[in-house]
């Protein structure tokens, strides 16, 4: 039986759960350069940030170091007026096992009542 088009399920084949953030950061280019930047979207393998930086090259080894995790080291992969900067964090297993911990934590600070 042919389903057609309309009836797919596609389904996030993506090694690492994404969650939607505000941490607020800075960049730090190759070249010595720093700029504010502004997290929106984070997992332990890549993430996406607005920076005005108007010279960060696609391909670019950069560190982002955000207020609430820590220097993390990535690949500037792409760059789009939507979701900003994307970047793929270059990191060993252990470190992003890490890193998944503290996302976790800052996605569910806000769960958490006293």
């Amino acid at each position: 039986m042919y389903l057609g088009i309309n009836n797919l399920q596609f389904v996030d084949q993506r090694a690492f759960q994404r969650i939607n953030s505000d941490l607020k950061g800075r960049f730090l280019l190759s070249n010595g350069e720093e700029y504010d930047c502004l997290v929106k979207v984070i997992s332990p393998g890549g993430l996406c940030a607005f920076c005005d930086a108007n010279n960060i090259i696609i391909g670019e080894i950069i560190t982002v170091l955000i207020d609430e995790i820590g220097r993390i080291k990535g690949k500037v992969i792409n760059f789009d007026d939507k979701r900003g900067y994307v970047i793929q964090i270059i990191a060993s297993e252990n470190t992003k096992r890490k890193l998944a911990e503290k996302i976790m934590l800052i996605a569910n600070k806000d769960d958490i009542e006293f």
